[in-house]
């Protein structure tokens, strides 16, 4: 596929990622209020729609000649976006949706009226078109992008422990379970987002274009 075709079909695919994003954050909006941003799904969905809506901005402007190059910047934030997305899609696929239950869990999680769009349409479209489709790379360090998971777990925790909140995860009810447990969940969490960070700037490195 020629850089100009994978440049055509990547900005399709940011589009779709702005359109389930707008979906599901109204329609989650409406239902849980000010709720809605308590949670990590609908922060990194909403970090995945803008960050795609500042690319799509960045790749039609390239198209018609308005500018040369999309900004280092652009593609650093869309990489960081693409990996809090795909920890979402992680965890819920391994510890969310086995906790509810067997197929019922998998089902509400991953096909409900807004999960399919948070838990799996926006992880795995925006992941997918930063990969294949989109021609520039990172050009810094990767593991940066473990930082807006760690300050998102920093903050949940220091409202659990004020009492400030509860949750919303089972895994963060500071009260409901022993420290270490905490601290552990904690650890196998930004462990799996470390790996996430390490995979996918292998993957983006080996299908971007050389001259990129």
């Amino acid at each position: 596929m020629t850089i100009e075709k994978r440049q055509n079909v990547s900005i399709v695919l940011n589009a779709l990622v702005v359109c389930f994003v707008i979906y599901s954050s109204i329609f989650n909006l409406i239902e849980d209020g000010w709720g809605f941003f308590q949670y990590y799904t609908e922060l990194s969905n909403l970090f995945g729609g803008i960050t795609s809506a500042i690319c799509l901005y960045h790749f039609i402007a390239r198209k018609r000649g308005k500018i040369d190059k999309i900004p280092g910047w652009c593609t650093e934030f869309k990489f960081y976006a693409v990996c809090c997305l795909m920890l979402t899609f992680l965890v819920v696929v391994t510890v969310l949706a086995p906790e509810k239950g067997g197929w019922y869990g998998y089902r509400t999680m991953l096909f409900g009226k807004t999960s399919i769009c948070t838990h799996f349409l926006t992880p795995l479209t925006i992941t997918a078109s930063f990969i294949f489709f989109d021609t520039e790379n990172i050009k810094k360090s990767p593991f940066r992008a473990i930082i807006p998971t760690l300050l998102y777990a920093v903050v949940v925790i220091i409202l659990n422990v004020a009492r400030l909140l509860t949750g919303p995860y089972f895994f963060l009810h500071v009260y409901e379970q022993p420290i270490y447990m905490t601290l552990v969940w904690m650890v196998v969490i930004l462990g799996i987002d470390a790996l996430i960070v390490l995979v996918i700037s292998k993957l983006k490195k080996h299908f971007t274009p050389k001259n990129s």
